[in-house]
């Protein structure tokens, strides 16, 4: 994890710099690069808390967050036959804002160049409490949560990376929070 623990600036990925959805190249509709788009209130319907600009991979995001759905409850009814003690209320709705959040993760404008955007992971503490709140012990979440960090979907537990939790968002300088309209 030498790249995700170092001291220095943490390593945001650029989000126009990401793959996009892999298509038919004769089809104009295929995104080759991801791209920091706004998600009005509403726009989705399974992910309906995204209300922010978001780095998408993919060219609609009405279908993504369908496919989203798909994915979710297909996990989510294999999951419950696997381990029925895990198919609590608050389980299903802390795995939804999950997948949500990692589905359309939040983009922030770099405020040293204009007009390139960041991919903001999630935050390690809410990456924790969402796999305790499924039954997972504290020691089985965070080793969960330090592969999602080395894969960078996941900020390190540093004060001085601004990222993505369920309530709120961490910034970088002064430890500064408010509430995202999820």
């Amino acid at each position: 994890f030498t790249e995700f623990t170092r001291q220095g600036p943490y390593p945001y990925q650029i989000c126009a710099e990401l793959p996009g959805e892999i298509g038919d190249p004769d089809t104009i509709l295929t995104a080759r690069s991801a791209r920091c788009i706004p998600v009005e209130a509403g726009e989705l319907e399974f992910c309906a808390g995204v209300s922010y600009d978001a780095c998408s991979r993919v060219v609609s995001p009405t279908a993504y967050d369908e496919a989203l759905q798909a994915a979710h409850d297909e996990r989510a009814a294999r999951y419950a036959l696997e381990w029925p003690s895990l198919a609590t209320v608050e389980c299903l709705e802390a795995f939804k804002m999950y997948t949500c959040l990692l589905g359309f993760p939040r983009c922030e404008e770099d405020s040293q160049n204009p007009g390139t955007y960041f991919e903001l992971p999630l935050c390690y503490d809410y990456c924790v409490s969402a796999h305790q709140t499924c039954g997972q012990p504290y020691d089985k979440s965070q080793a969960a949560c330090d592969v999602a960090v080395a894969r960078g979907r996941v900020a390190p537990p540093r004060k001085d990376v601004t990222c993505v939790s369920r309530g709120s968002r961490n910034a970088r300088a002064g430890g500064f929070a408010f509430v995202l309209v999820l």
